[in-house]
């Protein structure tokens, strides 16, 4: 490999670039590429770079490149010139691990990109191209870079039990064989083979290079054929970290539920007495905790809704779209929480609140608490809004026009939304008519144990059977709603939970799931399907206070028409800032300002040796006792310079014959000057003290050196020119010392 190995440390980035590629295919979107990419080209400057003066130190110089670059992509503030990590930073980091690993371990494939998961990819995968390229490149050992190379690839593999794309590992594999290429030949050793036959020596280092690519070919084609055929023979599941909310296989049928914990089910059958909050409200009924809502409906399964909000110290709240009914304010103080980041719970429509211990915020669309850390205590304002007040008049607020996408209710379902909303008139009427007929414990049985699934259909199978837990009952809801042309969508969080003295306490069992319709005058309203056994009363409320004007609904807010019967339908995405967006636009200028820290950054790693050589020699000239040993550096300095270009020393030939080799391929004038540089050197080192060179001489020694290198600059390619500009010997090691003859 060359010295800088700038041609290997490409293949490593290239090769681990296609190996990753298939991650993609279990996220919604990859926001980690661009910073990956960023990663990538970063490490590959800085190796090569650094490499040429200290292998020992590349990787340490290359980690805190690293570091810069997921800092100044990822630190949102929390950095000192946005690129430079501090404290916060680390913590930031952590919020943003914490939210990968729930959005993985919550969401079946395509799972959301957050900026968590773009966080921990890049990171990750930045690690192991560092580890790669020290091993492959840094260390010269290519064939240790196998494993670490179709690492990602296989991992794929893995968990989706599919076989991957061919380029994921076909392009991993011609890198490999090309870091074997690029590499060295072992030296030539005086064996009696080599001895007695020059050839022999040759066919040796040939022998052991074919080696070295056959096991490359072997590890690199076994992976290949894992990737395209032998998928089936891994152990995997239909999703690559949980099944189906709810456990195992044999339940596969019946499960329906998401919430952001990792298992709704388990939560509910959870009797641990550790408390998950505990606070304290001025409600004398207390609302559920919100924590997640989510929109998305596939016909089995709720999808993830990520909240599109930005922590900050005092977010914005706007006052909740379509709410224009008179409304009690409350406050809730939770003194004690649990959970995880990014989540908050709390309850809805919320209108202020204070948290101490991090930053927050709210997403516009689904109304969704987000924090960067877990906060030590946080109070929440919000209203008690009694949905016996609305009159909608039979109909809808007419800003509300986008139809949802009917394809996915099956004809059970329009049946039961005709038989439960038989007489009602109104939006209202209809979802406190469902909502009755689902609560009627004649009718359907809450229980956690579930029958035998019916149908492939698991609210199909519950309108067969009538058992279920609250996450049957909230879906069942919502689509009959939603077949009334009635928006909604499911929220998750927690029960009230239970008093406790002045507080109340709750726990992993008071999990819950519960629907949210949008009516006009009251916005998104709660609504309790659920029986009566499992949740007390439905929800109600007193007006106490005048109402403010409501803000003007735009697009964000889902909408619904009203559909025919044997149609099926589906609810349509919120619009808004995308999941997965790392930055909202108003931080592009924070962005463009962090991209162009790190390209200074850069420009300032490229110039930093040249300014390092151009110091020693000023400190050499500083150190000088007299104008002799002044001019001694002064041609020291040169000698470096001309072999940097091509024009090597010779250590025991004179300064005159050494003069000579460089005045070949200098021109008149700089020859003239390197004749006087030589006759200052030699009068410095061989004439008697009372002849010694003064302090005009070794100035004129040192405009004369810097002319003769000058001329052997632009006599040079450019390719030679900019590698002595950019990384010139005397940065990193002293030229050969010269014999005074």
């Amino acid at each position: 490999m060359a010295r800088s190995g700038v041609a290997a440390s490409a293949l490593v980035a290239v090769a681990l670039w296609a190996s990753a590629a298939p991650i993609a295919t279990q996220f919604t979107s990859a926001p980690w590429r661009t910073p990956l990419l960023l990663v990538f080209v970063a490490l590959v400057l800085t190796g090569s770079l650094v490499r040429q003066w200290s292998r020992v130190a590349t990787p340490f110089v290359q980690a805190l490149v690293l570091a810069g670059v997921l800092t100044a992509a990822f630190g949102d503030g929390a950095a000192l010139f946005r690129a430079v990590p501090t404290p916060a930073t680390v913590e930031r980091a952590g919020a943003l691990l914490d939210d990968a690993t729930l959005t993985i371990a919550t969401s079946p494939p395509p799972a959301p990109g957050t900026v968590g998961v773009a966080f921990a990819f890049a990171a990750g995968l930045g690690l192991l191209a560092l580890l790669t390229d020290t091993l492959a490149v840094t260390l010269r050992r290519p064939l240790l870079a196998v494993v670490p190379v179709v690492l990602p690839a296989l991992v794929v593999v893995a968990v989706s039990g599919e076989p991957s794309p061919w380029p994921a590992f076909v392009v991993p594999a011609l890198a490999l064989v090309g870091l074997l290429l690029l590499e060295p030949s072992p030296p030539r050793r005086p064996t009696p083979t080599t001895i007695g036959s020059p050839s022999a020596g040759r066919d040796a280092r040939t022998a052991t290079r074919a080696r070295r690519v056959g096991v490359t070919a072997v590890v690199t084609g076994g992976a290949l054929l894992l990737a395209t055929g032998g998928a089936a023979l891994l152990p995997h599941h239909r999703h690559p970290i949980l099944d189906h909310l709810g456990g195992g296989a044999s339940r596969d049928l019946a499960q329906v539920g998401f919430t952001p914990a990792p298992d709704l089910l388990t939560d509910l059958r959870d009797d641990d007495p550790t408390p998950v909050l505990r606070y304290r409200t001025t409600d004398p009924t207390p609302p559920p905790l919100r924590i997640a809502v989510t929109s998305e409906y596939d016909g089995a399964r709720w999808l993830p809704a990520t909240a599109a909000a930005v922590p900050t110290t005092s977010p914005t709240l706007p006052y909740p779209p379509g709410l224009t009914v008179p409304a009690a304010e409350r406050t809730l103080t939770v003194t004690e929480t649990r959970l995880d980041p990014p989540y908050l719970a709390a309850p809805a429509p919320l209108v202020g609140g204070t948290v101490t211990g991090s930053r927050w915020g709210q997403d516009p669309v689904t109304g969704m608490l987000v924090v960067d850390r877990r906060p030590r205590h946080y109070e929440m304002t919000y209203l008690a809004v009694p949905r016996t007040t609305a009159d909608d008049g039979g109909r809808r607020t007419p800003d509300l026009v986008d139809e949802l996408d009917a394809t996915t209710v099956r004809p059970e379902v329009w049946e039961a939304a005709e038989e439960a909303t038989r007489g009602a008139r109104t939006d209202r009427e209809r979802a406190e008519a469902i909502e009755a007929w689902l609560r009627d414990e004649d009718r359907f049985t809450y229980s956690l144990d579930l029958p035998e699934p019916q149908s492939v259909d698991p609210i199909e199978t519950f309108l067969h059977t009538r058992t279920g837990y609250c996450t049957h009952f909230a879906t069942t809801m919502i689509l009959l709603a939603r077949a009334q042309g009635i928006p909604a969508r499911l929220a998750t969080g927690f029960l009230p939970g239970t008093p406790d003295g002045d507080s109340r306490v709750v726990r992993a069992d008071d999990a819950h799931a519960w629907p949210e319709l949008y009516l006009p005058g009251l916005g998104w309203t709660r609504f309790e399907p659920t029986p009566a056994t499992r949740t007390g009363a439905t929800p109600t409320g007193r007006p106490t206070a005048r109402p403010r004007p409501s803000a003007t609904p735009t697009s964000a807010h889902p909408t619904a028409a009203k559909a025919s019967p044997g149609a099926s339908t589906t609810p349509s995405t919120a619009p808004g800032t995308p999941a997965g967006s790392p930055r909202p636009a108003d931080d592009l200028l924070g962005r463009l300002a962090a991209a162009a820290l790190v390209a200074l950054v850069l420009l300032a790693a490229l110039a930093a040796p040249a300014a390092l050589a151009s110091a020693r020699h000023r400190r050499r000239l500083h150190a000088a006792s007299s104008p002799a040993e002044e001019i001694d550096e002064h041609w020291r300095r040169l000698t470096a310079a001309l072999t940097d270009l091509g024009l090597p020393t010779v250590p025991d030939a004179t300064v005159r014959a050494n003069a000579a080799t460089y005045a070949e391929d200098l021109h008149d004038e700089a020859r003239a000057g390197l004749d006087r540089l030589v006759a200052a050197v030699e009068a410095g080192r061989y004439r008697p003290p009372v002849d010694a060179p003064t302090a005009e001489t070794a100035e004129a020694a040192g405009r004369d050196a810097e002319s003769v290198r000058a001329a052997a600059l632009a006599g040079a390619s450019r390719r030679v020119r900019w590698r002595a500009r950019l990384w010139p010997t005397d940065a990193h090691s002293s030229a050969p010392s010269l014999p005074r003859h």
